[in-house]
């Protein structure tokens, strides 16, 4: 039996949700300028492939240990939805008073802020790019393509863990056919090689396939990565695939930032606009702005492990209350 909680994870999260953060804070604001500061945070982006991998990995690896049959699919919505959804609506809720409160600020020469009630509705289903609304925050279109694949998991969780190869290699080819096909960004076939990669390591950590499949798959995968992508795209998935393999790091820094990491993913962007409106004007020199950048930094963390307490941790136990009929104790 392969071990409920696999650490590696946690510390994959923490950090791939550390250089999202930190992108934010430092390469996508002007804040930092241009320097080290900036470019120390100028590919931080790519920790949300990582994420992509660490789903494509620990979604069918929790549907496995529960056991986990077709007929369970509303079971695993309700379960994937009250975990998930009342952190990002309290984020939803942050963004929208925060927008709001900076207008009333002395100095504010914008327009108003009006998002429109059908911009913010779209959010409950995380349909606001494929209606050609903007998000409220920057980070939400990733949380719709994790949605997607949710769903397209729970699909085809009984072919990818077939013990028939033919069944698992044809999911492979249609899944990838699609890549090739539907290629918008609003779309997770666009990303489908970097889930593939993490399917690829589940049915591997669970004894469903062998090392040589596994490697020629993880080959595979990285070529359709790289031909979709590109190369950064594609070794990120490749740090993902690696991490949870062989990371073996119990360092509580962390797997405390791995246990607030959706949080912190979360409500970063609004506390980081409260924290550089605040101290924008009195951050002239260098040693200043690196100073108002780890503030938002230590104040995104604050306001994550807070949201965590207070929202994501009774969500997490609201979720387990929920079981599958023939159900393992599962953690993701």
């Amino acid at each position: 039996m392969t071990p409920k909680r696999i650490e590696a994870v946690d510390s994959l999260r923490g950090l791939a949700a550390l250089s999202v953060a930190w992108f934010h804070f430092t390469y996508a604001n002007t804040i930092a300028r241009e320097g080290t500061l900036q470019s120390l945070g100028k590919y931080g982006w790519l920790g949300v492939e990582v994420f992509f991998v660490i789903s494509g990995f620990i979604i069918p690896y929790s549907l496995h240990r529960a056991g986990y049959r077709l007929k369970d699919f509303k079971i695993f919505l309700v379960k994937r939805l009250t975990r998930l959804d009342p952190p990002y609506f309290l984020s939803i809720l942050l963004v929208l008073a925060v927008e709001y409160a900076l207008t009333l600020a002395p100095h504010y020469s914008g327009a108003p802020f009006r998002p429109g009630l059908l911009r913010i509705l779209l959010h409950f289903g995380y349909l606001n790019v494929i209606a050609g609304y903007e998000w409220l925050n920057p980070v939400y279109w990733t949380l719709a393509i994790e949605f997607q694949y949710y769903l397209l998991m729970a699909l085809i969780f009984p072919l990818i863990s077939s013990q028939r190869r033919w069944r698992r290699l044809l999911v492979f080819v249609i899944l990838t056919l699609l890549g090739w096909k539907l290629t918008s960004g609003a779309f997770i076939f666009h990303f489908i090689f970097l889930f593939c990669m993490g399917m690829a390591l589940f049915q591997y950590w669970v004894n469903i396939i062998g090392k040589l499949e596994f490697y020629l798959l993880l080959g595979l995968f990285t070529c359709g990565s790289y031909l979709m992508l590109g190369i950064p795209y594609t070794l990120a998935g490749l740090v993902g695939v690696a991490g949870i393999a062989f990371l073996r790091i119990r360092n509580p820094v962390l797997i405390f930032l791995g246990t607030i990491s959706y949080s912190l993913y979360l409500v970063h962007p609004p506390v980081t606009k409260i924290v550089f409106t605040l101290g924008r004007s009195h951050a002239e020199s260098n040693l200043e702005r690196a100073l108002l950048i780890f503030g938002a930094l230590a104040a995104s963390i604050f306001a994550a492990w807070v949201s965590y307490l207070l929202v994501e941790k009774p969500a997490q136990k609201w979720s387990a209350s929920f079981k599958y009929r023939r159900q393992v104790k599962a953690e993701s």
